[in-house]
């Protein structure tokens, strides 16, 4: 436990509440009688320059800087103030933090990086500017997911258009063995789905339950994203890990409009 810790019970200081209400007079006076505050941790290892990055207190997060905050300082995830603001979609809070030495691939407990955060969350300017500033666009996490494959998970159409275009992986593997294609069909988001064919997705590869696109499809019953896959290749027979069809998936959920469609291009039980 450190000397701020023990003074404030490992709870946060005051400062820490001054930088996230962006209480620019109070952080500076709290600075001029303790400037050692500028490091002190809340109780998850939070410093007030991760506060402020959180709530987008740009001056505040600027006056914690000139006081020697420490930019790359990681809380009990190891997210950085970077992560968290990323994530919150503070662009600007974001700019200032990299011109201050900010790391953008820094990585978490779970080896996300600021970018994998920002695809998540759908926050397209910040993705922007990550990328901008060499963000690695195929960073994978502890599970093999990219911030393509977050941002696929999460039903991002606009991120993952701007992913691809700084050749994203269309078709990296995720959890499961699943593909951005999956992620987007697991969602019904037709216009991602449209995307990612567009690119290149594989439309018939397979999980690691041996399911297509068009099996998770079927399965939800989203008859348009169906129609989509068909249009674009999809077999309409191949069979997953215990030998169903997308038809048998169809049938068995009660989706007897997409079955249907699926008997008329040649799909079997």
């Amino acid at each position: 436990m450190d000397f701020w810790d023990t003074l404030f019970g490992a709870k946060e200081s005051p400062l820490h509440g001054a930088a996230a209400r962006g209480d620019l007079a109070k952080a500076q006076r709290l600075l001029e009688r303790n400037p050692g505050l500028v490091l002190s941790k809340d109780k998850n290892s939070q410093t007030p320059l991760h506060r402020a990055a959180a709530n987008g207190r740009k001056e505040v997060a600027e006056l914690l800087l000139a006081n020697k905050a420490e930019v790359n300082a990681v809380d009990n995830r190891r997210e950085t103030p970077l992560h968290v603001t990323a994530c919150a979609g503070h662009r600007a809070v974001a700019e200032l933090l990299l011109a201050n030495g900010a790391e953008v691939g820094g990585k978490d407990n779970e080896s996300r990086t600021p970018l994998h955060g920002a695809a998540l969350c759908g926050r397209k300017e910040v993705v922007e500017l990550l990328l901008a500033n060499g963000a690695e666009v195929n960073a994978q996490d502890h599970a093999g997911m990219t911030p393509l494959l977050w941002a696929a998970f999460a039903g991002r159409t606009e991120v993952a258009a701007l992913l691809l275009v700084s050749r994203a992986d269309v078709n990296a593997r995720g959890f499961w063995g699943m593909t951005p294609l999956h992620f987007a069909v697991r969602r019904g988001c037709g216009e991602l789905v449209e995307l990612l064919v567009a690119n290149n997705a594989q439309v018939n590869g397979v999980n690691n339950n041996s399911e297509t696109p068009l099996h998770r499809a079927a399965r939800s019953g989203s008859k348009g994203v169906v129609k989509l896959l068909l249009a674009s290749g999809a077999d309409v027979n191949t069979r997953d890990y215990d030998s169903r069809t997308a038809l048998d998936l169809a049938a068995e959920n009660h989706h007897y409009d997409v079955a249907a469609m699926l008997r008329q291009h040649g799909g079997r039980e």
